[in-house]
C-alpha cells in the first residue's frame, strides 16, 4: 500500500509540475508566429502519426509524433510544442484502449512526463535560436533542446520505473540510451525539414509527404519481415519443446522468469528484450538432437551427453542468422556455463559469461527444479532457491541468484509474479 501511495504521489508531482509550466506558457512571452495553416496540419499529422507507430529493432517502438513536436518547436514554440505532444499522447491512449485499459492518474502522468520533456526543450528552443533556422545558434538550440527532452523523459521514466518495480541498478542502466542517438540522427532532422517545407509552400509539404509515406512504408514491410522471421524461429523452438513432453511451456516460463531477474538488476529494458528473446529460444538447438535421446528415461550415456552438450551452439548458429536476434546467440551459446569455469560448451568463468547467459542459467536451473521432470516431482521454490544458493559461486553468478530471490519474495508480497 505504501509502495503505490509513493508512486501515486509521484505521479501527481510530475502532473502538477506540467500544469506549472503550461500556465507559464500560457501567461509568458508570445508564441513564434509560423505559417498560419500549418499548426492544424502538423496537429492532423501527430493524429495519424500514432496511429502507424514503427518497431524498430533494437529501438523498440519509434512515435512519428516527435518529428512533428520538432516542427512546432521550430516554426510556433512552447505550447504549440506541447499542445502537439499531447494530441499525439491522446490519440495514442484512444488507439490502445482496446488492447488495454490504463487508469487515469497513468494517462495523466504519461501526458505529463511527454509535455515536460518537449516543452522545456522548446522553450530552450525559443530561448537561444536565432533567424534563420541554418545559423549555428540556432542548429546549437535545436540539439540542447533534443538534448533536454531526452534527458527529462527518461529520468521522469527511469525514477517511474524504479518506484514502480523497484529495480536495483544505476540510474543510467534505466536509459535507452540509443533513443537519443535515434533523435540526433533522424526525428530532430525530420523534424527541421518538415519545418523548413511548411514555411516554403503547401506544395512543397505535398511533395515531401509523398517519399515519407515510401519510406515508412519500406521501413514497416522491412520490420514486419523481421518479425515474421523470429516467429517461425520461436515456432521451431516450440516444436522441439513438443518433443520432451514434460518441457511443455518451459521456455516461455524461463523467458519469462529471465525478463524479472534483469529487470529486478536494474538491466535496461533493451538488454530485457534481449534476454527474454533468448529465453525463448534458449534450447532450440536441441533440434538437431534425436527424438530416443530427450524422450530416453534414467542416465543418459557419455556419446549422447555429448550430442546434447552441442545443443547451445547449434542454437546459437541458427538465431544468429536472424538480424533480430544476433545479440540473443551469445546467450543461447552460453546459458550452460558454470560461473567457475566447469560448464560448457567453451569453459567460460566469472565475468566472461555474458550476463545474459547467466541470468537465463538461473532462470532455466529454477524452472526446471519446480516443475515436473520426467525423473522426478517438482520442488517447492523454497527448496529450489536452497539448491541454486548452495551452486552460488560455483554454477551460478551470486548476483543473479540474489536478484530472482528478490523477486520471488516481492512476488509474495503481492508485487507480482516472475
Amino acid at each position: 500500500m505504501e509502495h503505490r501511495s509513493r508512486l501515486s504521489l509521484y505521479r501527481a508531482t510530475v502532473v502538477l509540475v506540467a500544469l506549472l509550466l503550461l500556465v507559464g506558457m500560457l501567461t509568458g512571452a508570445a508564441d513564434r508566429t509560423g505559417c498560419s495553416w500549418g499548426l492544424p496540419l502538423v496537429l492532423l499529422l501527430a493524429v495519424i502519426a500514432e496511429g502507424w507507430p514503427l518497431r524498430l529493432p533494437r529501438y523498440g517502438p519509434v512515435s512519428l509524433v516527435d518529428p512533428l513536436c520538432y516542427a512546432s518547436a521550430v516554426l510556433y514554440g512552447p505550447l504549440a510544442t506541447v499542445v502537439t505532444a499531447m494530441v499525439g499522447g491522446l490519440s495514442r491512449f484512444r488507439r490502445e484502449r482496446a488492447r488495454r485499459r490504463p487508469s487515469g492518474e497513468f494517462v495523466a502522468y504519461s501526458l505529463a512526463q511527454t509535455s515536460l520533456g518537449y516543452g522545456l526543450g522548446a522553450c530552450l528552443y525559443a530561448e537561444y535560436a536565432t533567424a534563420p533556422l541554418s545559423s549555428a545558434r540556432s542548429l546549437l538550440a535545436l540539439a540542447a533542446a533534443v538534448l533536454a527532452t531526452f534527458l527529462v523523459q527518461a529520468s521522469l521514466v527511469a525514477v517511474h520505473q524504479w518506484m514502480d518495480q523497484d529495480r536495483i541498478g544505476r540510474w543510467s542502466s534505466r536509459i535507452n540510451w540509443s533513443r537519443l542517438r535515434l533523435s540526433f540522427q533522424a526525428m530532430a532532422p525530420l523534424g527541421v525539414l518538415l519545418a523548413e517545407t511548411i514555411q516554403s509552400s503547401p506544395l512543397a509539404v505535398v511533395l515531401l509527404l509523398g517519399p515519407m509515406v515510401v519510406t515508412y512504408l519500406s521501413i514497416l514491410r522491412y520490420t514486419e519481415t523481421l518479425r515474421e522471421a523470429r516467429d517461425v524461429i520461436e515456432c521451431l523452438a516450440e516444436a522441439v519443446e513438443k518433443r520432451e513432453p514434460h518441457t511443455l511451456g518451459h521456455a516461455e516460463r524461463v523467458s519469462r522468469c529471465a525478463a524479472r531477474i534483469a529487470r529486478q538488476m536494474g538491466i535496461d529494458e533493451k538488454a530485457v528484450s534481449r534476454v527474454e528473446t533468448a529465453g525463448r529460444l534458449h534450447d532450440l538447438g536441441k533440434i538437431s538432437v534425436d527424438d530416443s535421446i530427450l524422450q530416453k528415461r534414467g542416465a543418459l550415456e557419455e556419446a549422447d551427453l555429448e550430442k546434447i552438450r552441442r545443443h547451445p551452439e547449434v542454437g546459437a548458429q541458427v538465431a544468429a542468422r536472424l538480424s533480430l536476434s544476433r545479440e540473443e546467440a551469445e546467450y543461447i551459446r552460453y546459458h550452460h556455463e558454470w560461473f567457475n569455469g566447469g560448464g560448457y560448451p567453451h569453459g567460460l568463468k566469472g565475468d566472461a559469461i555474458p550476463l545474459g547467459a547467466r541470468i537465463l542459467a538461473v532462470a532455466e536451473a529454477f524452472d526446471t527444479l519446480v516443475t515436473a521432470q520426467a525423473y522426478r516431482e517438482p520442488v517447492a521454490e523454497e527448496t529450489a532457491m536452497r539448491t541454486l544458493s548452495a551452486a552460488v559461486g560455483s554454477q551460478f553468478d551470486p548476483v543473479v541468484v540474489e536478484a530472482l530471490s528478490l523477486t520471488l519474495r516481492r512476488r509474495a508480497a503481492g508485487a507480482g509474479r516472475p
